[in-house]
């Protein structure tokens, strides 16, 4: 670490996924799999893991579980996160039979100096009005006996958080004075909210700075951003207010939240890396090269996939398939990619598609053992191979590397370019604890080759009948990823179409074409190892279980076409 980096103050990162992300419509996350998450969170260096509501009485073991992971004797590590435990704040004359207590119960199991509860209460006119029925004087006063009520019990060692929700739409001075009575209270944490996330980060900086200028005490109270993503500005809001003294990120893993999410704390924490020189904060505690790794870990258990283009964790953050940017990133990465891929626990990749040029042809060539240009194959050649892959694409989405390497056989070598291997018939028999399969193979020749096989899963069964029949010992399936659609069909896509201006051909082109896509279908992905070698298969059919059938048998018919 250099020198000015170790004079940059620190920025810490609270993780809300457990909390404000399991909030998030469509999705579920039960105490086992938070408890993983959380895990993962302390591993990577998250300073604050929000683990969940106090109100919500069935996460109460959960809760208390994922405190142990702010205990140094539990973890076996005087390095260990801040536990906090989210809460309403006591309604005024209510007394102190309240949530405040639960959270405290919540976080029992963490150290006394590890624990943090976090009130709020809502600020805005729209809030107090329609959501609490507060008056602001009564907002106030829940203020100051919650949070003094919440730092007689929690002591001085623990850490007291403040959310006037809805702060971006609240009156200003009430603002300020209801922050400066949260700060004279005991909390030492101020999260300045964007509820709603509509404030331009402009306006936030606005605020937060004015805000902090205006408060009558600002000393060791840490200034927190809690942004939601309804405008798509959550993470530009949230370093626009690390700028005005923001020290603590509040966000989730794969944007989750209501709504549109929360802000993205991973791609936040990234750009601070970056662009170190202009924030001029420091975050490298976070250990950046797990992100990749924890967001897959978050979207195999909420079943959600990570959008393909996803800033930092998304499949197509460090890839690039357009001609002119291969060209220029071939030649140096930095053309295109500002971020490392490697800080993020990424790699570069260089994707064949419909807008690829010769250059990331003759790379993949290369990489794959098949020679370089004037040298093993001539530019016409490439240029032939690179129209041929385009074509491929269009018609069929994308392009596996297998399915390259078969297309560069026939072009490269002049090898036939039609299967060697087909499905003829199946037949599965299944019980509680196995799977039996009978199957029919037909080669090229017309050749009929038939045969069985078990499995206690159905994918090994499907794999050890294929290699009981052509004799192909060991092979092993080490990724297969099945998808069906059915599109239900209604009027709003044939509504637009009828309103564009469409000559009578074109509208039955379009219409054709939605009432295609509109059809139920299943497609599947598998890799198979075989002698080392990786070979990759694709189907397509009415249901997953032929769809994947198909794709296997097309990674198998590659062993035979592929040297």
């Amino acid at each position: 670490m250099s020198q000015k980096t170790t004079m940059l103050e620190k920025v810490r990162i609270l993780d809300t996924t457990l909390r404000d992300g399991a909030q998030t419509p469509y999705i579920s996350m039960n105490s086992l799999q938070k408890y993983i998450i959380a895990k993962a969170l302390a591993f990577v260096g998250v300073d604050v893991i929000e683990v969940g509501f106090a109100g919500n009485d069935l996460e109460l073991d959960g809760m208390q579980r994922m405190a142990k992971l702010g205990n140094r004797d539990y973890v076996k590590s005087d390095d260990v996160p801040i536990i906090c435990c989210f809460t309403k704040a006591l309604e005024p004359g209510k007394g102190n039979n309240n949530y405040i207590q639960r959270a405290l119960d919540c976080l029992s199991n963490a150290d006394p100096d590890k624990r943090m509860v976090h009130l709020f209460v809502g600020t805005s006119s729209r809030l107090m009005n329609y959501r609490y029925q507060q008056k602001e004087s009564e907002a106030i006063q829940s203020v100051k006996d919650s949070i003094s009520y919440a730092r007689n019990i929690i002591g001085h060692l623990g850490y007291i958080e403040f959310s006037p929700e809805d702060a971006m739409r609240a009156d200003f001075d009430f603002l300020v004075e209801i922050v400066d009575v949260a700060i004279n209270s005991g909390a030492d944490v101020i999260n300045i909210t964007d509820t709603t996330g509509f404030a331009t980060p402009d306006t936030y900086y606005n605020k937060v700075q004015t805000l902090i200028k205006r408060l009558t005490r600002t000393k060791n109270v840490i200034f927190s951003a809690h942004v939601h993503n309804d405008s798509g500005n959550a993470v530009a809001t949230t370093l626009k207010g690390v700028t005005a003294g923001i020290r603590q990120i509040e966000g989730t893993l794969l944007q989750l939240g209501e709504r549109a999410g929360n802000t993205d704390w991973m791609t936040a924490v990234t750009n601070l890396c970056i662009l170190q020189d202009h924030y001029n904060v420091d975050v490298n505690h976070i250990k950046t090269e797990y992100f990749c790794q924890l967001s897959k870990l978050v979207s195999e258990i909420i079943e959600q996939p990570i959008p393909l283009t996803a800033p930092v964790v998304g499949q197509n953050a460090f890839a690039e398939s357009f001609g002119i940017h291969v060209e220029g990133v071939l030649k140096d990465q930095k053309t295109y990619f500002i971020i490392p891929p490697s800080l993020v626990g990424q790699k570069q990749s260089i994707v064949l598609g419909q807008t690829t040029g010769p250059e990331a042809v003759a790379d993949f060539l290369a990489k794959e053992g098949y020679g370089f240009l004037e040298v093993d194959y001539t530019r016409d050649q490439l240029l032939e191979l690179t129209s041929k892959i385009q074509s491929y694409c269009t018609e069929n989405e994308y392009i596996s590397e297998t399915e390259t390497k078969l297309l560069v056989e026939h072009y490269l070598q002049k090898k036939p370019l039609q299967s060697q291997i087909y499905l003829d018939d199946f037949e599965i028999k299944a019980t509680t604890n196995n799977f039996k399969v009978k199957m029919s193979l037909v080669t090229d020749k017309g050749q009929r080759k038939q045969g069985e096989g078990e499995d206690s899963g159905l994918i090994p069964a499907i794999i050890n009948t294929i290699s009981n029949i052509l004799g192909l010992g060991s092979l092993t399936c080490t990724a297969c990823h099945t998808e069906s659609k059915y599109h239900y069909l209604t009027n709003s896509p044939f509504d637009l179409i009828n309103d564009l201006e469409l000559n009578s051909q074109e509208k039955i082109i379009a219409h054709k074409l939605l009432e295609e896509k509109s059809k139920p279908y299943a497609k599947s992905f598998v890799e198979i190892y075989y002698c080392k070698e990786k070979y990759q298969g694709k189907g397509r059919a009415s249901n997953t279980l032929y769809a994947t059938l198909k794709a296997i048998i097309n990674a198998v018919d590659a062993i035979y076409r592929l040297p």
